[in-house]
């Protein structure tokens, strides 16, 4: 049980659980990812959010503690929000010279976030399928094959590395599909009409106006469950990861978040989204002729 000195000193450094902390974060995450958060959503008011302070670590962009529930980030992420602070958003992230590093930014963060979702709700969730790998036999399989790691600490960066990775591989999956298509990722413009004349052709946009599946990668697993983990520096092995404890942990963000775990249902997603219109409005001279 956390202890009252434990609460009072959180108070005493400025950590607040409140929903509007990470409200706008996590809807520039639903635009730029097309995943959903309201699970986050519900239980961010068991997360904690607090300013990195002078006793933290310089080189870390952002940390969990699992006894206080409590996620900080460096003062270049956050927004001061009267005694508290809040997550920047997508616009808030952007810079002068064009480039906006929210999505590095936010990959980093949804694993924090997701070190939380494991302590705040999936250990006490045992109705979930992903409840007896996470306590069980994740943990388990790192006991025997890692001598000397804590396997509760590497099933919880397994988790967060998970997390992260799938935030920038979809991102990275987006962004070859739009161009694939003319259009350009974080910009309201699409290539040159002789460019998107040729992508028409080819794509037989002619006929209908969608996003087609030009990835064609039947599984993301490969490239979001790590192959590595890093923990107090220590760098881990596991490849050798079973593929029940892969599928369980694919299905879970799948499902909880709404992640596509494959490039089919990702241009599905972009079919469903402000993209499509975008993507119309890119190829409106075909309906012109």
């Amino acid at each position: 049980m956390k202890s009252i000195a434990t609460l009072l000193i959180l108070l005493s450094f400025n950590t607040f659980a409140a929903r509007e902390n990470f409200e706008l974060f996590l809807d520039s995450l639903e635009d730029h990812v097309l995943m959903r958060t309201d699970h986050l959503i519900d239980i961010t008011p068991k997360i904690r959010l607090s300013k990195m302070g002078i006793f933290d670590s310089r080189n870390a962009e952002a940390t969990y503690s699992p006894l206080t529930n409590t996620i900080k980030l460096k003062e270049e992420n956050l927004v001061s929000l009267g005694r508290g602070y809040r997550i920047k958003s997508f616009s808030e992230y952007a810079t002068t010279a064009g480039y906006n590093p929210f999505i590095v930014k936010a990959q980093t963060i949804f694993h924090e976030l997701a070190h939380a979702d494991f302590d705040v709700y999936l250990e006490g969730a045992k109705h979930l399928e992903i409840h007896h790998y996470l306590t069980q036999k994740i943990p388990a399989w790192f006991k025997k094959n890692f001598r000397g790691v804590n396997a509760k600490t590497a099933t919880h960066e397994l988790f967060g590395y998970t997390a992260g990775n799938f935030i920038f591989t979809i991102n990275s999956k987006m962004l070859d599909t739009l161009i694939n298509h003319g259009l350009y990722h974080n910009q309201d413009k699409c290539f040159g009409e002789v460019a998107l004349r040729k992508i028409a052709t080819r794509l037989e946009l002619d006929k209908k106006i969608e996003f087609k599946d030009t990835l064609q990668i039947a599984s993301l697993e490969n490239q979001i469950i790590p192959g590595f983990i890093f923990i107090n520096g220590k760098s881990l092995d596991i490849k050798a990861l079973p593929q029940e404890f892969k599928t369980a942990l694919m299905t879970y963000f799948k499902e909880q978040y709404s992640l596509a775990s494959n490039t089919k249902e990702l241009a599905h997603k972009l079919n469903s989204s402000a993209y499509l219109n975008r993507l119309q409005n890119c190829y409106k001279f075909l309906n012109a002729n």
